[in-house]
């Protein structure tokens, strides 16, 4: 038999979602960088490396005292003037006197003397000219002989120093080329009263560039010598 659907049923009454709920805490949360810790005054203080150990300063001995008391150029030079193998022991009083007698402040007076008696004659307008102009054989005089053969030494003994590596073969050959500079200016100097009057140079006076480049020639050999010894030349003491 034929059958029929019953009535469908009534409706219910509309329902409404509630507000969804917060989202909880991530179970896995990004790795995020550590902020700087705050510094208060109660903090620990951050650890440092240790400082590396420095050696402790070496006590002062002779030679330190020396240099103190007298200067390291007329120590040093002092000390070159010593043998090979002899104790290094300065006398820092006798290194330390202005006194021609001493060899560590001849040689150092000498190139300073040299200097001032160029610089003497640049103020008085005195020029030695080109060097193409220098006329050597106005150098006539014995101690200027002297002077010109002891300069002749210079590359000889710095090589023998060198070679042997005895400082003391050029320190004491510069002493001797301290001496006959000075020895030349006593009898024969570059610049002496009277050698400029007013009108110009007198006739005598034609020697003087002459004498200026061997002086200049002198100033330049001890300079040298010095360096080599490690000794600054000085232009004034």
């Amino acid at each position: 038999p034929e059958t029929h659907p019953g009535p469908e049923p009534a409706p219910g009454p509309e329902t409404h979602p509630g507000p969804e709920p917060a989202p909880g805490p991530d179970p896995h949360p990004a790795a995020a960088a550590d902020p700087a810790p705050a510094v208060t005054a109660d903090a620990e203080p951050f650890e440092r490396s240790p400082s590396p150990q420095l050696p402790a300063p070496a006590a002062e001995g002779p030679v330190a005292g020396a240099i103190a008391f007298a200067g390291e150029a007329a120590v040093v030079l002092a000390l070159c003037l010593l043998p090979r193998g002899a104790p290094a022991a300065v006398d820092q009083r006798a290194a330390a006197a202005h006194d021609l007698r001493n060899p560590a402040y001849a040689v150092r007076y000498a190139h300073a003397h040299a200097v001032s008696v160029l610089r003497q004659a640049a103020d008085l307008g005195l020029e030695r000219g080109e060097a193409a102009g220098f006329r050597p054989r106005l150098l006539a005089h014995p101690r200027e002989q002297a002077l010109l053969g002891t300069m002749s030494w210079l590359p000889e003994r710095v090589a023998g120093a060198a070679r042997r590596g005895q400082p003391y073969v050029l320190a004491r050959y510069l002493t001797e080329l301290a001496g006959a500079y000075l020895d030349c200016h006593q009898h024969c100097p570059a610049v002496w009263p009277g050698a400029v009057r007013p009108g110009g140079p007198v006739p005598a006076a034609a020697v003087i560039p002459a004498r200026l480049w061997l002086t200049a020639a002198a100033r330049t050999a001890l300079a040298a010598g010095l360096g080599l010894l490690g000794v600054t030349a000085e232009s004034r003491l």
